[in-house]
Parts: C-alpha cells; sequence; structure tokens
C-alpha cells in the first residue's frame, strides 16, 4: 500500500463523517478560506521514515493528524465531543493492508485565529 492510497483511504472516511455531520474540511495543499465556518476540520498525512521490514517487505509508518476548530469562548464541549467521534471513527484494527496499531489521541487543544483547536492524531502502519 503506498502513500496515496493511504491518504485516500483516511481521506475518504474523514469526508464520509464531515459531510454527514456538514462540516467543511480543509484539504492538504488546497486553498480554504475560514470565513463564516464556525467550525471546520484540517487534516495532514504525516509519514514517518519507511523501514525494511522483517520479510523483505517495506514497512510504512506515520500519522493522519487531524485539527478540529471550533469557535473560541464557546467552551470546549463541542470540541471534545467532535474528536471522541473521531476516536470512535478511527478505531484500531486493521483494514485491509493498513493497521491502526493503536487508539487515536486526542491532544492539548489550543487558541488559533480566533478558533479553539484540538488535534487529532491516528497511528498507522503498512
Amino acid at each position: 500500500m503506498n502513500q496515496a492510497e493511504i491518504r485516500k483511504y483516511f481521506e475518504s472516511k474523514l469526508n464520509a463523517w464531515a459531510k454527514a455531520k456538514g462540516i467543511p474540511v480543509a484539504w492538504e495543499n488546497v486553498s480554504f478560506d475560514t470565513t463564516n465556518k464556525p467550525s471546520y476540520v484540517r487534516c495532514y498525512l504525516l509519514p514517518a521514515t519507511t523501514v525494511q521490514g522483517t520479510l523483505c517487505d517495506i514497512e510504512r509508518k506515520g500519522l493522519f493528524h487531524i485539527n478540529l476548530f471550533s469557535p473560541t469562548n464557546a467552551g470546549p464541549q463541542n470540541a471534545e465531543s467532535l474528536a471522541t467521534e473521531l476516536e470512535m471513527l478511527f478505531v484500531s484494527g486493521t483494514y485491509g493492508n493498513l493497521k491502526i496499531d493503536s487508539p487515536p489521541s486526542i491532544g492539548q487543544a489550543i487558541p488559533d485565529d480566533g478558533y479553539y483547536m484540538v488535534p487529532v492524531r491516528v497511528p498507522y502502519f503498512v
């Protein structure tokens, strides 16, 4: 499974979830205007170093990183609720050749240009 296929897996799942919730997605390397968007998500595929596997195959590891943006001064509940939904969307398991080898991690929320941003990191390997 190459990087494009890994990206397609994660982005298609995130896209389906976001469409169902009515939340816009800021895709990697695509312009995105945050004007008049109370909440949105931004995602990145963060591959780690590819290594030689034990059976002459290569192993690709990395993170699918999602930032959830909610309005500031509205409390953490909405962003935390959405982050929990993403934890459930990307549960540990094997999906074809891709493995999510541990549960997603919800990081420390930080203010970001008028938004309350909560990061969610999904570890994977192939």
